[in-house]
């Protein structure tokens, strides 16, 4: 496992553009939802982890992801135990990004959220977990089942962050 993560953090410092990407793209969903469609900041709170690991899916996965695997496949390290470890890393990841995203824009518009909204933005990221487990489930096991559940799940993401912005 220190390997993976070794290799994670060794792609994450080449890819600085990536990382700005996903921040950029980030905030303008959070600005959007906020103060373009006029959305409940306590709704917001609850459900950005969940918009923004979409959105970074969406627009940052690439064939790197599949990829990363084939240097590591003289090791010991499953395709089982690789999609766990890049499901824990691309989640946890993605959730520092968005509370604290969410944490400065609470904190600049001076408005913050009930105990009820802190509960559902640690579900949120729990949910999130989830459904990114799912889109991703063909990095585990290539089977024609887990293809089609990838795909389903892989989709739903696309939708989630337009969902986020204009119906919350």
């Amino acid at each position: 496992m220190k390997s993976l993560l070794w290799k994670r953090l060794i792609e994450v410092q080449n890819n600085k553009i990536r990382l700005a990407f996903s921040l950029l793209i980030s905030t303008l969903v959070l600005f959007l939802s906020i103060f373009v469609f006029k959305n409940n900041f306590d709704i917001v709170f609850a459900y950005f982890p969940m918009a923004t690991m979409a959105i970074n899916q969406m627009f940052l996965a690439s064939m790197d992801d599949i990829l990363f695997c084939e240097t590591l496949i003289s090791t010991n390290i499953s395709l089982k135990k690789m999609w766990w470890f890049n499901l824990i890393f691309v989640s946890i990841g993605n959730y520092i990004i968005s509370t604290t995203l969410i944490v400065i824009c609470s904190l600049l518009l001076g408005v913050f959220p009930g105990y009820l909204y802190l509960v559902q933005n640690i579900l949120s990221f729990i949910l999130s977990i989830s459904v990114l487990g799912c889109a991703t489930i063909h990095y585990a096991n290539y089977s024609k089942i887990n293809q089609c559940i990838g795909t389903v799940f892989g989709l739903t993401f696309m939708i989630i962050p337009f969902v986020f912005v204009k119906f919350i």
